[in-house]
């Protein structure tokens, strides 16, 4: 999501992004590790701004535990999430174990999808942890009025 707050070419993306991070007091932000490495890897001009605008916001930082990596792996080892892209396991199972009750995302690939929803609800009930919803930047907009 925090790439799209800079989004020269995708104006409603940006905007709902902006809305959220920049939305004190309305929504607490946190990210994971993996967020702080994938940003860290945006090189130029670019990955400075996002870099900035990270740091700025102040967003506080979950801690990745054996309990995550344990989490991410049954999601993958249940075909929720392929293993060549455990990140997006990893930023799921962090948001769960970590009982977050959104995850914002654009990741339509392997997060925010029907598919990915239901199959994560159920294995988060499995393990014995409640389901964490999955959305877009602007579901939460629209949730917060």
């Amino acid at each position: 999501m925090w790439n799209f707050a800079l989004a020269e070419d995708a104006s409603e993306k940006r905007a709902a992004a902006l809305t959220l991070i920049r939305a004190p007091g309305v929504f607490n932000l946190y990210v994971g590790p993996a967020v702080y490495a994938e940003v860290q890897r945006c090189l130029g001009e670019f990955g400075e701004r996002l870099r900035e605008l990270l740091a700025g916001n102040k967003p506080v930082v979950l801690v990745d535990t054996r309990e995550v990596d344990e989490l991410a792996e049954f999601y993958i080892s249940r075909g929720i999430i392929p293993a060549r892209f455990r990140n997006d396991a990893v930023h799921i199972a962090s948001a769960t174990i970590h009982d977050m009750d959104f995850l914002a995302s654009y990741n339509f690939k392997h997060i925010v999808r029907v598919k990915t929803r239901a199959e994560v609800a159920a294995a988060n009930v499995i393990r014995g942890y409640r389901p964490v919803e999955l959305v877009t930047p602007e579901e939460l907009v629209d949730y917060e009025k």
